[in-house]
């Protein structure tokens, strides 16, 4: 009797080990998602700071040189 009681204690035991097992692996999971968003986030900013400076070194180019005059 005592060996059928600890036989289930001990599946029991196994079974809440494997459920915390799996809670940590939905866990890491969710934070390599979290992590994969902000890279995308990351890169978006880093490909629309890449655009706004080709964008101000365009308007730079077009811009007359300004040369002064003397009076």
């Amino acid at each position: 009797m005592k060996t059928a009681v600890r036989q289930v204690l001990m599946a029991i035991q196994r079974s809440v080990v494997v459920a915390a097992a799996a809670s940590v692996v939905a866990a890491a999971s969710v934070v390599a998602a979290a992590a994969s968003v902000v890279v995308a986030a990351a890169s978006a900013v880093v490909a629309f700071v890449g655009a706004a400076s080709a964008e101000i070194a365009a308007a730079l180019e077009d811009q007359p040189e300004i040369t002064i005059m003397p009076v």
